[in-house]
């Protein structure tokens, strides 16, 4: 991400010259009118290299040497190990201000309470965690639905806030509290997309076991009829 921002900025700075240019032509040597559009250039630059600085710059914790060596031997290459742990990261911050967020209101306490979507996304986060290997399977609750639920949250929050409130803000309120909770239940499906592998394979090794066990008794139930029979005596004629 640094090399690329970097890239951004070395070549802004080669446009310059070529900007100065095209000003001088395009003002036909007017000072004045070359210096306000050069200011809103700048202005313009200055705000693209905040928001590169903002979306990209992660900061990640140190990498411990099992993390490192668990994602070795899921064959992840360099550039796969630094995208998921951004990817993490990222999540990890969100849940954390969901966290905040569900835990400052009444009703998103309530909410939480009945949809358990704190406790859902920490799952999912720790499931993740371990199988990196399925990032695929989490690619809407990390995008779409995580993010969403934050910012429903945010904005609830913030009118929830306002000193006064109108008709139009208790019907925002309502709308808000009524996605946020539907949010959630996506959220649950998430969840049990990401572990239908685990239960798929559960239900095979019950369904095994099963058998085994039925087998098993059978076998039980014709040792037992056999020493019965056995040690029954022969009927005199």
């Amino acid at each position: 991400m640094k090399k690329k921002t970097l890239s951004f900025i070395l070549g802004g700075l080669v446009m310059i010259p070529l900007a100065a240019l095209f000003i001088d032509s395009l003002t036909n040597g007017s000072t004045i009118i070359a210096i306000i559009i050069g200011i809103l250039m700048v202005r313009l630059i200055i705000k693209l290299l905040t928001t590169i600085k903002k979306g990209k710059e992660i900061k990640l914790p140190a990498m411990s040497k099992e993390k490192s060596e668990h994602y070795e031997s899921l064959g992840m290459s360099d550039q796969q190990i630094e995208f998921f742990r951004e990817t993490m990261q990222t999540a990890k911050e969100q849940i954390k201000a969901l966290d905040t967020n569900m835990n400052s209101v009444t009703k998103l306490k309530a909410i939480n309470l009945r949809t358990d979507a704190v406790k859902i996304t920490k799952s999912l986060f720790k499931r993740l965690a371990d199988e990196p290997n399925k990032l695929h399977l989490a690619d809407g609750f990390l995008y779409h639905h995580l993010p969403n639920i934050l910012e429903l949250t945010d904005k609830y929050i913030e009118i929830n806030n306002h000193e006064v409130k109108t008709k139009t803000s208790y019907e925002a309120l309502e709308k808000s509290a009524a996605m946020i909770e539907k949010v959630a239940i996506l959220l649950l499906e998430d969840y049990e997309r990401f572990v239908k592998d685990d239960m798929d394979e559960l239900d095979v090794e019950l369904t095994l076991a099963e058998q085994n066990i039925s087998r098993k008794e059978e076998k039980n139930l014709e040792d037992i009829t056999k020493e019965t029979t056995a040690s029954t005596p022969d009927k005199e004629d």
